[in-house]
């Protein structure tokens, strides 16, 4: 039997997987750092997240990704269960609130190694307003096919208080 152009791409992948594995540590670096630390309960967490690339690595934006860009964020005064926010979060309020059309369907992207970028992260794109309290926030980013395949940023304190 022949091979076909579908076998040749799958091998090509899993080449890339296997390499991904054997290098070790994570192709991606997260740093978060929130806007605020303190936050106006009717004001929106604004949370700056610097990515560092350590080799090559196919992304995308978090319209597409669905469930490989978490958000988890943990109350800790009052404490309470933890949420768990995705890319499926954002596509939902995205649609509720009439935002999302046909061109806003994200992008895909190679980051090369050494590319470092700084984004803002607005917690409100991916659930309602927090209630007053202190959280724990920490952002992670599956980068590979499986669960193992995740790097995770650092952990910040933010607190909501009445205005």
């Amino acid at each position: 039997m022949k091979p076909t152009l579908l076998y040749w791409l799958c091998s090509g992948l899993l080449m890339q997987a296997v390499a991904a594995v054997a290098a070790g540590a994570p192709p991606l670096a997260l740093q978060l750092e929130p806007a605020l630390s303190t936050v106006p309960q009717d004001r929106d967490i604004v949370l700056q997240v610097v990515h560092r690339v350590h080799r090559r690595l196919a992304m995308e934006t978090v319209e597409l990704n669905h469930r490989r860009s978490r958000i988890t964020v943990q109350p800790l005064a009052p404490p309470g269960p933890a949420t768990v926010l995705t890319g499926e979060d954002y596509v939902r309020r995205e649609i509720a609130a009439g935002r999302w059309g046909p061109r806003e369907v994200g992008r895909s992207f190679v980051a090369e190694a050494g590319d470092t970028w700084a984004s803002e992260m607005s917690l409100t794109l991916f659930a309602p307003p927090l209630p007053l309290g202190r959280y724990r926030i920490q952002l992670s980013y599956r980068w590979g096919e499986n669960e193992s395949q995740v790097v995770t940023s650092n952990p910040v304190e933010v607190r909501v208080v009445a205005r």
